[in-house]
């Protein structure tokens, strides 16, 4: 046994000296950023007797090297044209670096030991922010700076009243309601289907820019639907346990190329201390659901090295980032050129890389690299939108955002107000993202011209020191690179058999109205679902219904008439025929409606607040419960005002003291309904889609 431990040992002492030898007399090849990482990674390094060894890096841009001056390790990336080599000492390092410098020249030669920092910031809790600075900085400060739109807060929802105890339930002793079976599903209506609750953001920064336009306009939301975007973020990691992050989910791409692990975790220590967390959850303030955060950690406690991250931008362009976000930079970078052959790259392959400038009060020329002609470079402003006098400027500016009193999340989901071009550049971030999302193939300078023509000019006209181009505004954007973007239309005017109807659509944008004539039906049996034939008895009653977008069907093609409908279906189709008005309440008053992404929500408060219904119990609607024949009727009579009728009751089923009695006999008077019989009427028997648009039409439609 004590044998083999010696050998063993023997052996180990034996690799520790000799592995330096085996690693210099050949070079490793990387074929992919990713396999670059790992090899890179602190398990894959040098052992020794004792341990790891210290590693100094020296990167090298070249396509060849024929003298890696004694490094303990050579690695090569050909996509890149560059050469790391990995030393045990820094003092062998440094003399590597004076001889290769001497041959390949200072700016293809970078000892990797200048780290990066995040662009300063200053955070308080959230109820005690910092007030502004009044100093003005020692250049000249721009005139006739406008002020920013005051933010308006959500209304508060107001609680509906108790609804009463529905008198349609019929009672005990009568025959229950059947129950429906295979029910179908109302096609989701984009006339009907009311836009998800809005979107409030946490912070003033998108309503500022309009960014929230594509969270919350369901035109919007349509045009880019089906289309992704990727945000990479070169950061401090992210702590993906806070709320928003969870919610949201991270790229399965993210990577910690400080540990060489996908476990993503923030910095816990230093200055930089959670930025990343604040950076990706701000981002996700800011952007529609859509957009995917690639999280790449390039921070230790001490900050980034070049090498780090240079791969890291290596490996979002391997990975597929459409954007790449880099609230961080290198101060005193006025020659630093080290990341600029893969900032080209993303340039040119159509990958914008948005830099914050800086938060020194100083030129903007300094921070690499946000200096960089490949970059777009971006200052900061306050909420009243003017220059935030920390932000950097100078010529290298393009844009400015908002990035003073930002309500942001951070570490442990503590909410915290920041400051800084940290947070000014995930706003440009976010917009760069949006115009992707609406046109793809875009190439980096048509996406700058694009944020440029959209931008409101906050300083001197044109391009300026303190602001670039100013403040892009999506909204100005999809105006003029887009155009209106239609919502789905409201159908203010009925048409009914002879007179035309009319059909008004919105842009959510800039609130220009498209009116749209409804012909008049005159008749017509014309439609598209297979199942109902040209010589039904509803086959007009659906065209109409079609027409006027009270229904589109269960699919394109199928309409099933024979199929029943259900309570929220009823009210909806009511709700329409009635041009879809917005409720006067907020919330509902029924546990089972509830969420407010229902199609059927709007609808089901409308006809509350109408007195069309008041429910089934004390707090209950039953919107999946099938609407029978009496309360169809029912339904409509209240609509139509509750009118009084001097019909003479011909149905056996209708007793006097029916709830229904009524509405049944005002349905007879006007021709809306004959029964299913001379003298039946079949109230519980469930009301089918046929003839409830019937009805519909006949009451509604038919002059």
């Amino acid at each position: 046994m004590k044998r083999s431990i010696i050998l063993l040992l023997t052996f180990v002492l034996l690799l520790s000296l000799v592995s330096p030898a085996l690693a210099a007399s050949g070079c490793v090849e990387a074929e992919s950023a990713a396999e670059l990482a790992e090899l890179l990674s602190p398990k894959a390094r040098v052992f020794s007797l004792f341990g790891q060894k210290q590693t100094t890096r020296l990167l090298v841009l070249s396509d060849t090297l024929p003298d890696t001056c004694g490094a303990d390790r050579v690695l090569h990336y050909a996509a890149y044209e560059e050469y790391i080599l990995e030393f045990s000492d820094f003092e062998t390092a440094e003399a590597a670096r004076e001889t290769l410098t001497e041959v390949y020249g200072i700016d293809r030669v970078w000892l990797d030991d200048v780290k990066a920092t995040t662009a300063d910031e200053v955070l308080q809790p959230e109820e005690s922010a910092a007030p502004e600075e009044s100093a003005a900085p020692a250049e000249p400060t721009p005139t006739a700076e406008p002020t920013a739109p005051v933010e308006t807060a959500e209304p508060t929802a107001t609680v509906e009243p108790t609804a009463p105890v529905e008198t349609e339930t019929p009672a005990p002793t009568q025959t229950p309601e059947p129950v429906a079976t295979a029910e179908p599903i109302e096609t989701p209506d984009p006339a009907a289907t009311p836009l998800p609750t809005a979107y409030v953001p946490r912070s003033w920064g998108a309503g500022a820019m309009g960014l929230d336009l594509f969270r919350n306009s369901n035109a919007a939301r349509k045009h880019t639907a089906g289309k992704s975007v990727t945000i990479a973020v070169l950061d401090t990691g992210a702590d993906l346990n806070t709320t928003v992050l969870k919610a949201r989910g991270i790229s399965a791409k993210s990577y910690d190329f400080v540990n060489s692990t996908r476990k993503i975790t923030d910095v816990t220590r230093g200055a930089s201390a959670g930025h990343g967390t604040r950076v990706a959850t701000l981002l996700d303030d800011l952007l529609p659901e859509n957009v995917e955060i690639m999280v790449l950690r390039v921070f230790d406690e001490s900050g980034a090295t070049q090498t780090t991250v240079r791969l890291a931008l290596q490996y979002a362009l391997e990975k597929g980032a459409d954007v790449i976000n880099m609230s961080m930079g290198w101060d005193n970078g006025e020659n630093y050129t080290f990341l600029d052959d893969v900032l080209l790259k993303a340039y040119s392959e159509g990958v914008p890389v948005i830099c914050a400038a800086g938060n020194s009060s100083a030129s903007a020329a300094g921070e690499y690299p946000a200096n960089s002609k490949t970059t777009i470079a971006v200052s900061a402003v306050n909420r009243s939108l003017n220059y935030d006098l920390r932000s950097n400027y100078g010529d290298e500016i393009d844009f400015t955002a908002p990035g003073a009193e930002l309500k942001l999340i951070a570490p442990g989901d503590e909410t915290v107000t920041g400051r800084g071009t940290s947070f000014a550049a995930p706003h440009i971030a976010a917009a760069a993202a949006d115009v992707l999302l609406c046109e793809p193939s875009i190439s980096v300078p048509q996406l700058y011209y694009a944020l440029k023509a959209s931008a409101t000019d906050l300083g001197d006209e044109g391009k300026d020191w303190l602001y670039g181009w100013g403040l892009p505004q999506m909204a100005s954007y999809i105006s003029t690179a887009i155009g209106h973007l239609w919502d789905d239309g409201v159908t203010t005017d009925l048409a009914t058999r002879t007179s035309e109807g009319l059909r008004v659509y919105t842009c959510p944008v800039c609130g220009e109205i498209r009116p749209e004539t409804i012909p008049a039906t005159r008749g017509s049996t014309k439609n598209n679902f297979s199942d109902v034939s040209a010589d039904s008895y509803y086959a007009e009653s659906v065209t109409w219904a079609v027409a006027n977008v009270i229904t589109t069907g269960v699919s394109t093609y199928a309409f099933q008439p024979g199929g029943s409908c259900t309570r929220a279906q009823m009210v909806t189709f009511l709700w329409r025929a009635s041009g879809c008005p917005e409720p006067k309440g907020t919330s509902a008053a029924f546990i089972d409606v509830l969420d407010k992404n229902l199609y059927y929500y709007k609808a089901v408060l409308w006809a509350v607040e109408q007195g069309i219904t008041t429910g089934t119990g004390e707090n209950t609607f039953s919107p999946n419960d099938t609407v029978t024949r009496s309360q169809t009727v029912t339904f409509l009579w209240r609509l139509a005002g509750k009118p009084a009728s001097a019909a003479v009751n011909p149905f056996s089923d209708v007793a006097a003291d029916a709830y229904f009695y009524d509405p049944v006999l005002w349905a007879v008077q006007n021709n809306i309904t004959t029964g299913t019989s001379a003298t039946t009427f079949e109230p519980f028997t469930p009301c089918t889609r046929a003839q409830i648009v019937t009805f519909l039409y006949r009451f509604l439609g038919n002059d």
